[in-house]
């Protein structure tokens, strides 16, 4: 992922897909429309009875988390909230959900897309969306210092017209996505 934004930053690539939209990024991207409506929320082991409708709901958990990234900041948000949850940061998706099911940690926080392959991928038969924390948006983001106004919204408006005959949403549901 570090790499993927240092190849757009250095022009050796045009545009990320996907990714979540924030302030800092705002300064050096251009977004696209949204194309895929996701959310962040817990992964537990399937023994665990928990079913996340409030923040509450993980308190005094220990919580593993891909980041640093905008999960990982979210998570930290609802840490300062509740004051009573622990955050285990690793740099890659993996190793938690590992750890999830050995019971290291006590839940994940992932996109759910993310954390249902991640799942499937590692067939971790013990582990179980709990629930949504909170819904969000993905873009392409295209580099403003390597793509002009002009061409990303040309690009933009003819993605709007893929979005408009269902041809999105088409490719989005072989892969059990949703558009925006």
């Amino acid at each position: 992922w570090k790499r993927a934004q240092a190849e757009v930053r250095d022009g050796q690539a045009n545009a990320m897909f996907v990714i979540g939209r924030n302030a800092e990024r705002e300064e050096w991207l251009h977004f696209s429309p949204a194309i895929i409506t996701t959310e962040y929320g817990f992964f537990v082991q399937a023994s665990n009875p928990v079913e996340f409708s409030v923040n509450e709901d993980v308190r005094g958990y220990t919580v593993g988390v891909y980041g640093p990234s905008n999960t990982s900041r979210s998570l930290e948000k609802i840490r300062d909230e509740l004051g009573e949850l622990t955050i285990e940061m690793k740099a890659d998706d993996e190793s938690g959900f590992r750890k999830l099911s050995l019971g290291r940690v006590d839940a994940v926080f992932s996109n759910r897309d993310v954390g249902n392959d991640m799942v499937a991928r590692l067939g971790l038969q013990n582990i179980r969306y709990a629930g949504a924390q909170r819904s969000l948006n993905y873009y392409i983001g295209f580099s403003k210092a390597h793509n002009s106004a002009n061409v990303v919204e040309r690009f933009n408006t003819r993605l709007e017209t893929l979005i408009t005959d269902g041809s999105v949403n088409e490719i989005l549901s072989l892969h059990n996505m949703v558009l925006r």
